[in-house]
């Protein structure tokens, strides 16, 4: 926040537009802290610019996460994934109906990304190349938040977007994938950790896409409940859940069937009380 203050009020438009540029010349800090640092600061300019003064920042870090240099790639996807969660939290209706926008121009190429990255890490971990699989599954982790981002706050009618809806849908089948990866590597694999924390923000697509979206998410509620009990009571979560994945997935049930939006109205209750009345006093007539 002081950054922020101290850059809109002593700095000149000039000064701001040559420390934006500066702050994106390159993607390839060496020291994760600093690189998350960078990228947060980045992203605290964003909130005060972007797009509106600072509209080349997102066309920039699109171009960086489709490099070929494997630091760089991060750097960079590390950046849009800051860029798009502060964005996201922004509430006043001008700056969500921006994001919105965002999230529409950028959608597909977001999937791609997590679609690229997704294959790759699993391909690896196959092979078992573990260090290129680790690589892989920090990228699948950050492209997979930056679609948590854009899916739960980036439309307003979600359910009416093939794209998204193909996503959720994909979700379910990516989670089988990635929880027979942990039969597949092992409690000690280097992968292990984050593999983990992989599945769990899958779950978390989910129970804040439902949070935010319930009408959006009828369609979703089957293969929810389905996929939900599955894993929890049956022999499919054998050897390869774990309790935080199975205390997501009884949230999972828990929020589809305490949810108000699928609670028939009290005027619908009401109603139903009163054909049920009437139909016993009919029937003692």
């Amino acid at each position: 926040m002081y950054f922020g203050c101290v850059f809109h009020s002593a700095l000149s438009e000039e000064e701001k537009t040559s420390l934006r540029a500066g702050l994106i010349t390159n993607f390839n800090e060496p020291v994760n802290q600093i690189a998350t640092q960078i990228a947060v600061l980045i992203a605290k300019v964003a909130r005060l610019d972007c797009p509106r003064q600072w509209p080349e920042l997102i066309p920039i870090l699109l171009e960086s996460v489709k490099g070929q240099d494997g630091l760089q790639q991060h750097r960079a996807l590390l950046t849009f994934y800051h860029v798009t969660k502060t964005l996201a939290s922004k509430r006043l209706a001008q700056d969500r109906r921006l994001f919105q926008d965002l999230a529409s121009g950028i959608y597909s190429f977001a999937c791609s990304l997590w679609s690229h990255h997704t294959d790759c890490f699993l391909q690896q971990i196959y092979a078992r190349d573990e260090a290129a699989a680790l690589g892989s599954l920090e990228r699948t982790l950050l492209s997979l938040k930056v679609l948590r981002k854009l899916t739960v706050h980036g439309f307003q009618e979600p359910q009416e977007n093939m794209e998204v809806m193909g996503f959720l849908n994909a979700v379910f089948e990516r989670l089988k994938q990635f929880l027979e990866c942990c039969r597949q590597v092992g409690p000690d694999s280097t992968c292990r950790e984050k593999l983990e924390k992989t599945i769990i923000l899958y779950t978390k697509v989910l129970l804040d896409f439902l949070e935010y979206h319930p009408c959006a998410f009828l369609p979703l509620i089957q293969c929810s409940l389905e996929f939900a009990v599955s894993y929890v009571f049956t022999p499919a979560g054998e050897g390869v859940t774990f309790e935080r994945f199975i205390v997501q997935c009884m949230n999972l049930i828990k929020m589809i069937v305490k949810n108000d939006a699928y609670k028939p109205s009290k005027n619908m209750e009401g109603r139903s009380q009163g054909l049920r009345h009437i139909g016993v006093l009919k029937g003692g007539e």
